[in-house]
């Protein structure tokens, strides 16, 4: 099973401020959720009403009735229906590895359990409905919580339209001490106070307090708004002002609801309390969703650092925009979607909308071309991570580039990302952005070339050979007829991939032995070109054992790993340490297999390459299975299925692997009961337990035969092998962090092991455990 979003109310994002009040309508929406009968609720109203906040903390108060978890999936940087799978897949970590739907995957994933899907801003995406229609159909017990400005629409759909927050009676106010106790008053108050230290309501401004509230619809965005303002009013100077300032609005469309117009209303009265200049800032920064850095924010509206830096300031006073420090020190700054997508409005009326959206792409073209050559590389994990954080930007880009027909824009995007879509499987969201940009008539051949072997290579992943040899067929002329050595290489080399997934190694040999010479000949693209020729030597590799030479595989996977390893290449070297896993395996060298796979495990889970992990389970699995540990192998396939969610094979997809399916023998060795419960308690293991399960148990060293046992005499429990080579580490004085690091196992895992070490010897001390161990020979 994937690792849920929420195993404590800890893990829920928190909101920018906590939830006031809502008390009757957090019973509400709880019982609902948790009721048998109830698979969708959707809490509707307007922007600002507190939609988020609300599912959010309904999330945290029923957590505990969900046992397989909740997950908490946005959807305000989706720009289209047919990415909502993607993003649901994204948030299980489902990942697409063979040929089956998302809508099958996720199914197949979630089917059977009790979990709560949080989905966050669905209005946009409401052509997404259909989808999760069927989801609901093949998960009886999941339920959805959605928020959006409409219903979903769906058949069981049990609405609940949330209310601005509740307002005294105006005509006769309550004294002091009752009216603190009303919603919208007590939100405007706990907001107040952190703009105006010191500020308490009183007889002399509860009217205007109140007259504010009122004013303002009892929204929640609208009076957080209206109380960052007290840092330079009274309470009666600023509903005079507001009083003032609504009146020349327009209150927005006509046909809206009244709350509508009144959300915008105040959103454009905060803004008409900025600097001009600062609404013009506040206008050209909307173009930018989720998160970003002064570096964005000056690329969309201009201007020198220090200036950005003093105007963003500004607009965090206001509430307009909020603020937070980044891992690495630096600002980060984002705008609540109400506040942006007003913004919006604004900018798409202004004629340097173009120029804007322009930058904006152009700004983050730059972010992700620039880590698109480190991805491949020793910095791999944190490039990666940081385009993650980006994806919002990203999309919005793209969004912006294709349908405006920035072919240029458009085709430079897809080369920079495509690696990272498939690293961390956004595989359909990968191919739709490819096709789209392919689909450009003027795209520019280069562009269109490398495409086509992304789109090749994430239909190989998807197990879509026929798909990965179209996309392979279609690029070689093009790259022929425009005499482009390098890119007749690669689909060259892709078409050999092709063959050898497909069985047939006598071709892939042939076609990577036709690829070679174009690649030798090749000019430029030296940023890829070593990677390309680890690529062609680890696909020979996997070839010759196809063929059954093992020793021309060992030959050419270990000329791929060392170029890898030379760049400094962790995917690439988990790749050739999973490939060295299979041939050691078939060669019947057990622990050499074992090291092979654990060395490519630690990388792959490094780089967040859950899909390529799950191949190195497999061949953790039979590690044990080799080992004769049936029980445990049979339990650690069942966390394969699980996590790759494969159909008839729950062995590793790395195609070189050998296919020999072994579930029979371990269901003859165990019998089919003992099978069944290793493989239903192998399902319900994390990614995380898995893979310590693999490091630690299955990948361990085995000690050498001629090595007589240490004396344990005196010891009540005789102390495990892992548990003798913790305490040999605790001996040369390593705390648990670098024992941890040693044994390749997580800090809690070597923590543990150092407990049980002290209870097993009966000390209270590490150094007493060293010094009782010596005595023993145990050390």
């Amino acid at each position: 099973m994937v690792e849920p979003f929420l195993r404590s109310s800890a893990t829920l994002p928190r909101p920018r401020t906590p939830l006031v009040g809502r008390v009757a309508e957090v019973a509400l929406v709880s019982e609902l959720v948790v009721r048998a009968d109830v698979a969708l609720v959707t809490l509707t109203g307007p922007g600002g009403v507190g939609k988020t906040r609300l599912a959010i903390r309904v999330a945290e108060e029923v957590q505990a009735r969900f046992p397989d978890g909740v997950w908490f999936i946005p959807l305000a940087s989706v720009n289209s229906p047919a990415l909502v799978p993607t993003a649901i897949a994204s948030a299980l970590d489902v990942q697409e590895t063979s040929h089956r739907s998302r809508e099958e995957i996720i199914g197949g994933m979630l089917a059977g359990r009790r979990a709560l899907l949080l989905i966050d801003n669905v209005e946009h995406v409401l052509g997404a409905a259909p989808f999760l229609a069927r989801l609901l159909e093949l998960c009886r017990s999941v339920v959805l919580l959605a928020t959006s400005r409409v219903p979903l629409g769906l058949s069981g759909e049990y609405e609940v339209a949330v209310p601005p927050l509740a307002l005294p009676p105006l005509g006769r106010l309550p004294g002091v001490a009752e009216l603190t106790e009303v919603e919208a008053i007590r939100l405007f108050l706990d907001r107040a106070a952190a703009k105006r230290s010191g500020f308490t309501l009183s007889e002399e401004s509860a009217p205007a307090v109140a007259a504010l509230c009122y004013r303002l619809g009892g929204l929640p965005l609208a009076i957080e708004l209206a109380a960052a303002q007290l840092r330079h009013a009274t309470p009666q100077a600023l509903l005079a002002r507001m009083d003032r300032s609504l009146s020349l609005l327009t209150g927005g469309p006509e046909d809206a609801p009244e709350r509508q117009r009144t959300m915008r209303d105040a959103i454009a009265w905060s803004v008409n309390l900025l600097r001009p200049e600062d609404r013009r800032h506040f206008q050209r920064l909307s173009v930018l969703v989720g998160e970003f850095d002064l570096s964005a924010a000056q690329a969309v509206a201009g201007g020198e650092e220090a200036v950005m830096f003093e105007a963003i300031g500004r607009l965090v006073e206001h509430s307009v925009a909020q603020h937070r420090d980044g891992a690495d020190g630096l600002p980060r700054y984002a705008m609540l979607e109400p506040i942006r997508q007003f913004g919006r409005e604004l900018l798409e009326a202004d004629p340097e909308v173009e120029g804007v959206q322009r930058a904006h792409a152009l700004h983050y073209l730059g972010v992700a071309e620039a880590c698109r050559g480190r991805i491949e590389g020793p910095e791999g994990r944190a490039v990666l991570d940081q385009l993650e954080a980006l994806q919002p930007n990203l999309r919005a880009a793209l969004a912006w580039a294709i349908p405006h027909g920035e072919e240029e824009i458009a085709g430079r995007y897809v080369v920079a990302l495509w690696k990272f879509w498939w690293v961390r499987r956004y595989v359909s969201e990968g191919r739709w952005y490819l096709e789209a940009a392919l689909a450009m008539p003027d795209l520019r051949l280069e562009h269109r070339l490398e495409a086509h072997y992304a789109l090749g290579g994430f239909a190989m992943g998807l197990r879509d050979l026929a798909g990965a040899r179209r996309h392979a067929e279609a690029g070689l002329p093009l790259a022929r007829e425009a005499g482009h050595l390098f890119w007749q290489h690669a689909l060259l080399v892709m078409l050999g991939h092709i063959a050898r997934a497909g069985g047939d190694s006598g071709e892939a040999l042939a076609r990577y032995r036709e690829a070679r010479p174009f690649f030798d000949a090749a000019e430029g693209h030296e940023l890829f070109k070593r990677h390309a020729l680890a690529m062609l030597l680890a696909g020979i590799g996997a070839a010759e054992f196809g063929r059954g030479d093992l020793e021309a595989a060992r030959r050419a996977t270990g000329e791929a790993q060392a170029i890898w390893r030379d760049r400094g290449d962790k995917w690439g070297q988990g790749i050739a340490a999973l490939n060295h896993g299979a041939i050691e395996l078939r060669a019947n060298d057990v622990d050499a297999a074992a090291g092979h796979y654990r060395e490519g495990i630690v990388f792959h889970r490094e780089l967040g390459d859950k899909a390529a992990v799950a191949e190195g389970l497999g061949g953790a699995a039979r590690v044990l299975l080799a080992r004769g540990n049936h029980e445990g192998a049979a339990r650690l396939f069942g966390a394969v299925e699980a996590l790759v969610g494969t159909e008839g094979h729950p062995g590793p997809a790395m195609i070189m692997l050998d296919r020999a399916d072994p579930l029979d023998r371990l269901r003859e060795a165990i019998g089919a009961d003992g099978f069944a419960s290793a493989w239903e308690a192998g399902s319900a293991l994390t990614m995380d337990d898995a893979i310590e399960m693999a490091l630690e148990e299955t990948l361990a060293p085995t000690a050498p035969a001629s090595r007589p046992p240490p004396n344990q005499l005196g010891v009540a429990e005789p102390l495990s092998a892992r548990e003798l080579e913790v305490l040999r580490l605790i001996a040369e004085g390593l705390p648990d962090r670098e024992i941890a690091d040693a044994l390749f196992i997580s800090r809690r895992t070597s923590t543990t092991h150092v407990t049980h070490i002290l209870n097993k010897l009966g000390v209270n001390s590490r150094s007493a455990a060293v010094a009782l161990g010596m005595r023993l020979g145990l050390i």
